[in-house]
Order: C-alpha cells, then structure tokens, then sequence
C-alpha cells in the first residue's frame, strides 16, 4: 500500500488517520443520528446549537477560507511574475 500511495504521491499521514479515525467518526455519527432522531428534531438543526460542533465548525469554515485565500493568493503571484518575465523579455 505504501509504494502506491508513493507512486501516486498521496501522503500517508492522511490515510493512517482515515483508517484510524474513521470507524470512531462513524460510530459517534450514528449515535448522534440516534439521539436526534429520538428526540424528533433535524440533524442540521440540533449539531449546530451544540457548543463543540459549533466550534469545529466554525474553525473548519475558516480553514477552508484561508486555503482558498491562499491558492489565489499564489496564483495572482504567478500571474505577475508571468508579466514580469514578459516585460524582462522585450
């Protein structure tokens, strides 16, 4: 497994962790569907209101902000020092 993942330049530290995580993950999910069922409320309603899952959600949300902010952040750079190299040329 890990000459493929090398191969395909796949790191490994996410997979271990999504084999390691993944069965609690889904096991915690699925109890967390059970309550919410039981108590006759929405999914998407009920996991917000909760003080931790509000948080991790509000982090990731920012996570994926910054990420995005960042990649066009380096291609805007790209783009310019594509214009630099033009104007050097001539």
């Amino acid at each position: 497994m890990g000459v493929v993942l090398a191969k395909l330049e796949i790191p490994n530290t996410p997979v271990v962790l999504g084999l390691i995580l993944g069965s609690i993950i889904e096991s915690n999910f699925v109890r967390t569907y059970t309550i919410v069922h039981a108590e006759g409320k929405n999914l998407l309603v009920y996991v917000p209101t909760r003080p931790l899952c509000l948080a991790i959600l509000l982090l990731t949300i920012y996570l994926i902000y910054a990420n995005v902010k960042a990649l066009r952040r380096g291609k805007e750079i790209g783009k310019d020092s594509n214009i630099q190299q033009d104007l050097q040329e001539d």
